[in-house]
């Protein structure tokens, strides 16, 4: 047995529809559930991603602009001190070694390649002294003015400057762009750019890239910047198993619990209808579906204090199948039941779906009227007469035709009680037996039921 273990379709229809739907929501919570699960984790996972890329380009920079003050100090601070120092064109000039910016780019290459490129970086700036590290792609154009509106015109210490950074795509892949402010932080560095700035070949350039020549630097002013970039591609791959993997995890344990939900749901009901079932039962005959005399009375009462209320009549009839013990005698049980059963499917069809019909017991019938007064309660009580006397019963070959007699009493508001109704209806059919069968006839004061 499955844990949906859904019931059997024919045996338990209400269940087997009620499950069905039931089914249906669970699958749309379920998928959608799902969903939401998958959205959520993946938006964190890449929010989580971004986070610690910036995070690492804060170190990387860090790291960087540190190594190139360390440079700039003790390396290249002392070959100045000893005559010769960095120079640009150290190449081409002995005992002369590559400016901090140079320096800087040295080792953002060869770090680059040792790290199988998850990331690289390179000094860049507006006043660039190499060809190489000017402003030349659209984030670098996007983020250099950001970092000159926290720029100051006269510095009295270190500015606390804010990266800029963005995501985007670079060869269809998702990068991380960083733009960390590299300022004058010595003395040393302002001076030497103050008069770099002042040669003919850096005043060309600044002539061919539309920027003013003849910038002068104050120490902690914005100098240049460390472009860093971050391809995410790999960890995003290492990120979609991941994700994958809890996805299927959190699925799963959706999917148990709903199984769960699905086999508690299924046996509450199958407990209601099994409560259901045994109220029916208390109530009905099994053989026609009608209510038993129980209830009938529960459905009398409810009827009186209709009538109580107001001036509404409702009409009361017993019905009592002519010979029913001749016919089981003569065509036997099963030729009776099959009576009855016809019964079952006549009367419902000659009265309206407010009125009620009960088995009584045994060959007794009760029908209830709602509204009708004695005109109209005798026209449908005649009306069932003759269809009755119309059925024509087969068994075994043989052919077999019944009758009934009818008793009919009216409730009113000058009605006592139920019981009294009902049994001025039960004398009436008496009457209606003794005076031939196969006939209505309506209770008067005066009539008696005699043994």
């Amino acid at each position: 047995m499955g844990i949906l273990n859904l019931p059997n379709r024919e045996q338990y229809p209400e269940i087997w529809h009620q499950n069905i739907g039931t089914f249906s929501v669970f699958i749309g919570v379920f998928l959608f559930a799902f969903a939401v699960s998958y959205l959520v984790i993946t938006d964190a996972v890449e929010k989580t991603i971004e986070i610690q890329a910036i995070t690492v380009a804060d170190i990387v920079a860090a790291q960087a602009i540190t190594a190139r003050s360390v440079y700039a100090n003790e390396i290249a601070g002392k070959l100045t001190r000893d005559g010769f120092g960095p120079h640009v064109n150290s190449k081409e000039m002995p005992g002369y070694v590559p400016i901090p910016a140079e320096f800087l780019k040295m080792i953002g290459a060869a770090t680059s390649a040792i790290t199988s490129e998850l990331f690289h970086y390179k000094p860049v700036s507006k006043w660039n002294l190499e060809p190489e590290q000017g402003i030349s792609d659209d984030f670098l154009i996007w983020a250099w003015p950001r970092l000159e509106k926290q720029d100051m015109q006269a510095p009295v210490g270190p500015i606390s400057w804010k990266p800029v950074w963005r995501f985007e795509l670079m060869d269809g892949k998702k990068v991380l762009r960083y733009l960390h402010a590299d300022a004058a932080s010595q003395k040393s560095c302002v001076d030497c750019h103050n008069s770099y700035e002042n040669k003919p070949e850096i005043i060309a350039r600044r002539k061919a890239s539309g920027v003013s020549s003849g910038k002068q630097w104050k120490q902690h002013q914005l100098l240049g910047a460390l472009s860093v970039t971050i391809p995410l591609d790999k960890v995003e791959h290492v990120a979609a198993a991941q994700i994958r993997n809890t996805t299927v995890l959190i699925a799963s344990i959706l999917l148990v619990s709903f199984l769960v939900m699905m086999w508690f749901n299924n046996r509450l009901h199958k407990q209601e209808l099994s409560l259901n079932n045994l109220s029916w039962q208390a109530t009905h005959d099994p053989l026609t579906k009608f209510l038993n005399r129980r209830g009938f009375e529960v459905e009398m009462k409810r009827f009186f204090k209709i009538v109580q209320a107001s001036d509404m009549h409702h009409t009361t009839l017993i019905i009592d199948i002519d010979n029913f013990k001749g016919i089981n005698d003569k065509y036997g049980h099963m030729a009776g039941d099959e009576l009855l059963k016809q019964l079952g499917i006549v009367l419902p069809e000659l009265i309206q779906p407010e009125d009620i019909i009960a088995r009584l017991g045994g060959d007794e019938f009760a029908v209830l009227l709602h509204g009708k007064d004695e005109k109209s309660g005798r026209e449908i009580a005649e009306l069932i007469r003759q269809k009755i006397s119309g059925i024509t019963i087969e068994t075994d070959g043989k052919y077999f035709h019944s009758s009934v007699s009818i008793g009919m009493a009216v409730m009113s508001r000058r009605s006592t009680n139920t019981s009294e109704v009902l049994n001025a209806a039960d004398i009436a059919c008496y009457i209606s037996k003794k005076n031939g069968k196969n006939q209505v006839h309506i209770y008067q004061h005066n009539d008696v039921k005699s043994d």
